[in-house]
């Protein structure tokens, strides 16, 4: 079976799922948290100001500035309008646990793919046909909805400046790498695993929310400091680093996994 007509089956899965649904109406909520947000969605860090100090996901421009003198606002806001239309990625994960998690939930090692296996199909081909529909999807999406919520809040006086969109999109191309890498490691462990993974990520995120721990997990605490006024240059190598980590150490450790459950099976047999 070639590539490509796995892509076109997977994404067609992907189409006949409700994530098509879940996405607009994802993206119908956020458009108006936009609208209706004046404070941080999460802010964490130890200054009362906004600094080096301050990681969160801030959707307006103009936070904290209540009583500040009108130069001040208009420093911070014009920093902040840089990293508002990122704000939205603090609802990746779970945007992407659940679509990935409803379209892909059966393991690839069900009775239903015998006759695909018999007709050529390979493992490995499979996995890249839904990593690569997911991140077109769900990485495409979060691109668009953040170049619109950009263009949206230039256009009502409170955005960014012609000179701020380079550090925009370096920010925007950066956050798009971090939800990747979340992706591949989703796809694998839903596909290799099922239901299991899919609800132990889900666990894992509304733990992250409910608690707020800045260090758990790490795809979150990334897309924070992305969408926070911290300054670019000192991001930029952490966030490389991280996204190069965050794509070999999942495929060794579920590839272990994956190979010791195989050897556990054929023991049992």
């Amino acid at each position: 079976m070639r590539c490509e007509d796995m892509i076109k089956a997977e994404a067609y899965r992907v189409m006949k799922s409700k994530a098509p649904l879940l996405l607009i109406a994802a993206g119908f909520v956020l458009a108006l948290l936009y609208s209706a947000s004046y404070e941080p969605w999460r802010a964490y860090g130890t200054s009362d100001w906004l600094g080096d100090g301050v990681m969160g996901f801030f959707p307006n421009p103009q936070y904290g500035f209540g009583g500040i003198p009108g130069d001040l606002v208009k420093d911070g806001a014009r920093y902040l309008s840089a990293v508002a239309p990122l704000a939205h990625s603090l609802f990746f994960p779970i945007v992407a646990v659940l679509v990935i998690g409803y379209a892909f939930r059966t393991p690839i090692t069900g009775s239903q793919w015998l006759v695909s296996y018999a007709r050529g199909m390979k493992t490995v081909q499979l996995l890249v046909a839904r990593t690569l529909v997911s991140i077109v999807t769900l990485v495409g999406g979060f691109v668009l909805f953040s170049m619109l919520v950009g263009a949206v809040q230039s256009a009502s006086g409170i955005g960014m400046t012609m000179d701020m969109i380079g550090e925009f999109l370096l920010r925007l191309s950066l956050a798009a790498l971090i939800c990747t890498t979340l992706c591949l490691l989703l796809v694998l462990a839903i596909s290799l695993f099922g239901n299991g993974a899919f609800v132990l990520s889900f666990i894992i995120l509304l733990l992250y929310l409910g608690y707020g721990n800045p260090n758990m997990p790490l795809h979150l605490t990334w897309l924070a400091t992305l969408a926070s006024p911290r300054p670019i240059q000192f991001i930029v190598p952490g966030t490389l680093l991280f996204v190069a980590l965050a794509t070999v150490v999942p495929i060794v450790i579920l590839g272990l996994c994956w190979a010791i459950k195989g050897a556990i099976r054929k023991r049992s047999i």
